[in-house]
């Protein structure tokens, strides 16, 4: 025979019985049902016994009050267990960058080889490289710097340490910001 809705009704009816939970409460058909069923079932009865001997000595028990220190041992946990999260993420993206730098690299490698047949012709094309990234250099440096020259001199000095000083306060709030979305569990006392 299936229980499990005579033990789920036994469990509203003392709810409702002890502690008037209106949300559980029986009808009056399952009220009769269930009496009926306790008259002839012993493992339900025995159930019902052991439920009411624990909410009995769940009411009698005394409160117990947590040793001195609890709250400040809870929270020096809790900051430890974060912390401890933060380093296992922190090194857990760190070794999947590393990870792919190192596969980037090795196809990187493995595509350049067969291209390649001559140590010689690579120490040419790293040369050719780098005289080509200073005379791009070379060429922002000739046109931005007559940009940032006529900028400087247009504006005075005093927009330019207002707008240094709206910079530093705008980051400033983007940290404390992402600091209090990061931590959203704060302990208020």
């Amino acid at each position: 025979m299936n229980h499990q809705k005579y033990e789920e009704w036994l469990f509203a009816h003392i709810g409702e019985r002890d502690r008037q939970l209106p949300e559980e409460k029986l009808t009056e058909d399952q009220e009769i049902e269930l009496q009926t069923h306790l008259k002839g079932c012993v493992e339900c009865q025995l159930l019902a016994s052991a439920w009411q001997n624990v909410d009995q000595q769940l009411r009698e028990a005394t409160l117990l009050a947590p040793k001195p220190g609890f709250t400040q041992r809870w929270e020096l946990r809790l900051k430890q267990q974060r912390q401890l999260v933060q380093h296992r993420q922190t090194v857990a993206v760190l070794g999947f960058g590393a990870v792919g730098i190192v596969s980037l690299l090795a196809s990187l490698v493995l595509l350049t080889l067969p291209i390649i047949q001559t140590p010689k012709a690579l120490v040419w094309l790293g040369i050719y490289r780098l005289i080509t990234l200073f005379a791009y250099a070379q060429m922002a440096q000739d046109t931005l710097l007559p940009f940032l020259q006529t900028t400087l001199g247009a504006v005075p000095g005093f927009w330019w340490l207002i707008f240094a000083g709206l910079l530093t306060q705008l980051g400033v709030l983007w940290v404390v910001t992402y600091r209090l979305l990061m931590n959203p569990w704060r302990i208020t006392r």
